[in-house]
């Protein structure tokens, strides 16, 4: 609205250049975007079932599309309505579904914007596409929640999809999972994203991947519910489908890599070269040929933009929710500020002597600017800066190569290839810098300040070795060769020093096993048999991590406390309170919810107060499972005292961020427990149906998320534990188990 404005008050200054279309164009712009702002403003303040109100908003737009009735400006406005609900409604699915809707709402937002602008002959035909384009978003929104069942839906991104996928094929026993099986739908969608937006034979050689992980899935699917299928046969084809599977993602990580650095090489060029074309000194048909090219060049390279980072939020490896939000606005905002920019070019075209339309110009490009280069930092993020630097090197040398080659046959085109090994540079120096504002003070920042300083000489030096060479004034004809190597020497060492840094910590070296004692002759006595061990014990029980998982829908405590005891038996509990507290956790839950199950089947039953369901666990009473609730709370601080020590003493501030995020969670819901165990040990008596309901989904929610939050925090905690500079704390050694 604010551009459309200041477009207005520039038509006002100067009548005398612009002609009667401008002005009504101008006008229409502005009140369709305070339409659509209102619309928006309405939807958000509107509480928003979006079952009943998708439906509602969808019917008074139909209504409008097919008889015409209540004017353009309320038909635009609910149709305007029906986008940003469903757009709402896609940001809680699957990345296929929500990909689907988008698309539709994209092509309806697009119909709206040619209708405002048809001639009254053609819109009724329009707004019957209008109309049709609004069914099939009702019914893939219909579609998206028939299949939204509980306990199967994923996360979207790549890192969540990858969980669940090993959840599931690291079974013993291959069984079907449907959250399983929509996770590696989700991958291979991800995939085929990618693909079509790299294309060429490396989007080929992925597609070939995906499609080869579809069939594999399947032959699983039909390997399982084959009843003749041995069980050496299903284990065949579920370590053919992980292995291809880890392919895949591999592939995907790497490629995503490569097309960011491809792609945001160079992000303000095409719009420096749009103003250069309507700056241009021409004559006016070729000045406008020259023009739409430019134009039509810069509109490609901005949705570029926009697709790779759309990819780079599922594929990479940041899982900072925010940080995808924030990338999603800075799209959105880029693909609006596009068409203002070749607005603002286009009035500039045909005014190049105006001051007004120079100035209108700047602050469009400077908006778009600045955009862009938020959506390129938030980007970068997503990938690994180690990866980032491999595909650097390889495209520096790449580049290099030709340069060289080139400067003895063609020195015209071989300034243009230094030209492209100078910007990739800069974007090495630029990843550079975030990674030094990520660590604190330790010996890989102090080599990666050296490399740094190293590698900004290069450049210059390769720079004016250029020049030299072209002007015939190189006193070594080697200089120029001896620069690029230079070059790409020095980015060499410093992904080399960031790549020996993100590795992984070696195994632990294998312990001689001690001698075998001699026979002793003499039968000695036998100890007795080890007793169970019992809730309240420090010891670790018997446990199974390869076992298929408690459902999600009839049991989910028992499925959030069996993940989050998998992921502590990955850890040796010795030397690690952390762990400890982590596993007890779970054991509590698991018992908590065995006497609420068994307490509630009593009193539907007729008992007086439930007290029976202690035979069912091992609680005895009400009070035992509010000083369980008391003891997790305790172990939970206990956590949170721990993973406080661990961010305290780790120099890398992306991973100390992580570890904050996963701990934040846990005091609110810690204390949301306590008011839980209150409240139904308030109900204890007479039984009220509706009220032990509430209180076992107030509980079921609550248990699911503290123990997802203590298993995230335990993950950051180990990631934060191999950087550490010292460990202040020898009850905080994080040892794999072999």
């Amino acid at each position: 609205v604010k551009h459309y404005v200041s477009q207005r008050t520039w038509i006002i200054n100067n009548p005398d250049k612009v002609s009667p279309e401008m002005v009504k164009q101008n006008s229409d712009n502005i009140k369709n975007t305070l339409r659509e702002l209102e619309a928006n403003i309405t939807a958000v303040e509107t509480d928003r079932d979006e079952g009943t109100e998708l439906v509602s908003v969808v019917s008074a737009a139909q209504q409008w599309a097919s008889t015409g009735k209540g004017g353009d400006a309320e038909g635009t406005a609910a149709v305007g309505k029906v986008i940003s609900q469903s757009r709402y409604l896609a940001k809680g699915l699957n990345t296929r579904d929500k990909r689907e809707i988008f698309d539709l709402c994209q092509e309806l937002e697009d119909l709206i914007d040619e209708y405002n602008r048809a001639p009254e002959g053609r819109k009724r035909a329009l707004r019957s596409q209008i109309a049709d384009k609004m069914n099939a978003v009702k019914q893939a929104a219909r579609k998206a929640n028939s299949s939204a069942v509980p306990g199967t839906e994923t996360a979207g991104g790549l890192p969540e999809c990858s969980e669940v996928i090993d959840d599931w094929l690291d079974r013993d026993i291959p069984t079907r999972s449907k959250a399983g099986e929509r996770a590696v739908e989700d991958v291979v969608d991800m995939a085929a994203a990618l693909a079509k937006n790299i294309g060429g034979q490396v989007g080929d050689d992925i597609a070939a991947q995906k499609d080869k992980v579809s069939k594999l899935l399947k032959e699983l699917q039909s390997v399982i519910d084959d009843p003749k299928a041995t069980p050496e046969q299903k284990k065949a084809k579920q370590a053919e489908l992980k292995e291809a599977i880890a392919e895949l993602k591999k592939s995907l990580r790497d490629h995503l890599a490569a097309k960011v650095v491809d792609t945001y090489v160079d992000i303000t060029g095409p719009i420096m070269e749009l103003q250069a074309a309507a700056l241009a000194p021409l004559a006016p048909t070729e000045k406008a040929e020259k023009f739409n090219q430019k134009a039509a060049d810069f509109s490609l390279h901005a949705e570029q933009l926009c697709r790779v980072a759309e990819v780079a939020t599922d594929v990479g490896c940041d899982e900072d929710p925010h940080r995808h939000d924030n990338i999603k606005l800075s799209i959105e905002a880029l693909r609006d500020a596009t068409p203002m920019v070749v607005y603002s070019a286009k009035t500039l075209s045909l005014n190049p002597d105006s001051e007004s339309a120079k100035e209108n110009f700047d602050l469009v490009k400077q908006q778009w600017v600045t955009e862009a280069v938020r959506l390129r930092t938030d980007v970068d993020k997503c990938v690994k800066p180690s990866d980032f630097l491999v595909e650097s090197e390889r495209k520096v040398k790449e580049e290099g190569d030709a340069a060289k080659a080139l400067m003895k046959t063609s020195p015209k085109d071989a300034v243009v290839k230094v030209a492209m090994v100078q910007k990739i540079t800069n974007r090495v120096l630029e990843v550079t810098d975030a990674e030094l504002e990520n660590v604190g003070d330790c010996d890989y920042r102090v080599n990666l300040l050296e490399h740094r300083g190293n590698l900004q000489t290069a450049i210059k030096q390769a720079g004016q070795a250029t020049n030299d060479h072209i002007r015939g004034q190189a006193k070594d004809p080697e200089a120029f060769d001896k620069s690029i190597t230079e070059v790409h020497f020095n980015i060499s060492r410093i992904k080399d020093e960031m790549v020996g840094f993100y590795l992984p910590l070696p195994p632990l070296p294998v312990e001689v096993p001690e001698p075998i004692p001699e026979p002793v002759e003499e039968e000695e006595e036998k100890p007795p048999a080890r007793p169970p061990v019992p809730v309240d014990s420090d010891e670790e029980d018997d446990f199974d991590a390869s076992a298929p998982a408690p459902d999600p829908v009839e049991a989910p405590i028992e499925h959030a406390a069996f993940k989050l005891r998998q992921e502590t038996a990955k850890y040796l509990e010795e030397d690690n309170d952390m762990i400890t507290a982590a596993r007890k956790i779970a054991q509590k839950f698991q018992q908590m919810a065995k006497y609420t199950k068994g307490r509630r089947e009593l009193l539907e039953l007729g008992s007086t107060d439930g007290h029976e369901a202690g035979e069912k666990s091992e609680f005895s009473s009400m009070t035992d499972m509010i000083k369980t609730c008391k003891e997790i709370i305790a172990l939970t601080k206990n956590i949170q005292k721990h993973a406080s020590m661990i961010s305290k003493n780790c120099p890398d501030k992306r991973l100390v961020m992580s570890l904050a995020n996963s701990m934040e969670p846990i005091g609110m819901l810690s204390q949301q427990l306590n008011i839980i165990a209150s409240v139904k040990a308030s109900a204890s008596g007479k039984y009220n149906e509706a009220a032990e309901v509430e209180a076992d989904e107030m509980l079921t929610i609550n248990a699911q998320n503290l123990m997802k939050s203590v298993r995230d925090t335990v993950r950051a905690s180990e990631a934060c534990s191999v950087k550490m500079l010292s460990n202040p704390n020898n009850n905080l050694q994080f040892r794999r188990k072999r």
